[in-house]
């Protein structure tokens, strides 16, 4: 009994965990991370004078000269339509020439936005932006564990099934599995 609430412990902790905003010091703790909070704070005013301002400041010139402005506003503007506002849900990679992050819209659409970067001047040089998974849907391939009946097979399970999750990114934290108030499992994954 006590391992089934140890393991619904687990999963409602690691469900807050999922639920609680995403932490933006590794993007603003770069200029060009600081550039990409500042595209979606300016991207949900809906205001495109402040867009226009936005893309003036901070794309690079020689970007600009390949794309001017108005076909870009154009775009935004199109892209506006479809997701209205978006937020940054999560941080896939930073990088000196290469910023993704997944952000979900209003109407609960999922976007992968990468901005590549130009590393001397830290502006932009493009936007890759394409429809994504939610999250959480590539967590489902998690859910054919089978269910333990011994501890043996409660401890395999476990550390199979933490071990996979800190591979695919989905987890880090520490586990631990008593039985009557002693520890017979315990392990860190993803740290």
């Amino acid at each position: 009994m006590k391992i089934i609430l140890i393991a619904a412990f687990v999963c409602f902790l690691t469900a807050i965990a999922a639920a609680q905003p995403i932490d933006l010091s590794k993007l603003i703790s770069s200029q060009a991370g600081k550039r990409v909070v500042e595209y979606f704070s300016t991207f949900n005013t809906g205001d495109e004078e402040k867009l226009r301002s936005f893309f003036l400041e901070n794309i690079a010139p020689q970007a600009l000269k390949e794309r001017p402005v108005e076909p870009r506003l154009a775009f935004h503007r199109q892209l506006r339509a479809d997701i209205q506002k978006a937020e940054i849900k999560k941080i896939v990679s930073v990088g000196s020439d290469e910023i993704v992050v997944l952000v979900q819209s209003v109407n609960g659409q999922w976007v992968s936005y990468g901005f590549g970067i130009d590393p001397t001047t830290t502006k932009f040089l493009g936007f890759r932006i394409e429809q994504a998974e939610a999250p959480g849907e590539k967590q489902n391939e998690f859910a054919d564990y089978a269910a333990p009946t011994t501890i043996p097979e409660a401890t395999a399970t476990a550390d199979k099934l933490f071990s996979d999750l800190a591979k695919a990114d989905a987890f880090s934290g520490v586990v631990m599995i008593a039985k009557d108030g002693k520890p017979v499992f315990s392990n860190a994954y993803g740290l």
